[in-house]
């Protein structure tokens, strides 16, 4: 079994890259971005099933079609670290409009499965919504974003699409340090939905479903894990 990684420089995309080095079923992971990673940990960074590829991101699917060829599954997690330091342009061509493009590459290519991760609260409300421009973490832009390449996504074609919605990720370097302390301690008092999760929990939890899919030759469409149904195959 192969695998593709988009957005491996970040905290969840590295738990995803550590976790399928782990499975002896899987012959390789081919990293993909702007530039090699080069800080993972030893025992990665020597695997030799660790195929990193740099592209341009302005002609991703020019340098992701060959590299695709013969991928089973792909693993997006790219996304702005910060996107309340981000414009709305920016925030729409890196969290959806780059997943897309690398997502219909890799359907073109032969990939037969996505895992995305994307936010609790995605939701799509047409193009011609009033959605704002304030790009923070939970806005409604950054919300309907989520929601677009969701919708982008399963309307490709895939036999399965693997939609992650997380709420507040503990361990992430993105989130501030008091969330990180605190955020748990009220997971009893909100809805399921709205509860923490670590990202180790959440990037095992990402390579498991999405292994299984392929192994099971499932052909179940859009399937989103969000609250409950995240928490059940954690």
């Amino acid at each position: 079994m192969k695998a593709a990684v988009l957005g491996a420089s970040g905290n969840v995309g590295r738990v995803i890259v550590r976790n399928l080095l782990k499975k002896k079923e899987v012959e390789m992971v081919l990293v993909v971005g702007r530039r090699e990673i080069k800080d993972f940990p030893q025992e990665i960074q020597t695997d030799e099933r660790l195929v990193q590829k740099v592209v341009r991101m302005d002609h991703l699917k020019e340098d992701c079609a060959p590299i695709l060829q013969g991928v089973d599954i792909s693993f997006i997690t790219m996304g702005i670290g910060a996107p309340s330091k981000s414009t709305p342009e920016d925030l729409e061509r890196v969290d959806c409009a780059l997943p897309t493009e690398f997502s219909e590459t890799s359907h073109e290519s032969g990939v037969s499965h996505v895992v995305i991760l994307t936010s609790v609260g995605a939701q799509y409300k047409g193009e011609q919504a009033n959605v704002g421009k304030s790009t923070y973490a939970g806005s409604s832009l950054y919300r309907h974003l989520k929601g677009k390449v969701e919708k982008n996504l399963s309307q490709i074609g895939f036999d399965s699409v693997s939609i992650f919605r997380p709420a507040t990720l503990i361990g992430n370097t993105n989130t501030p340090g008091l969330f990180n302390w605190l955020a748990p301690k009220f997971d009893f008092v909100v809805p399921t939905r709205y509860n923490s999760i670590h990202i180790d929990q959440l990037g095992e939890a990402m390579v498991k479903e999405g292994l299984r899919k392929v192994e099971e030759k499932e052909q179940s469409g859009a399937q989103i894990y969000e609250g409950e149904s995240l928490f059940s195959v954690v």
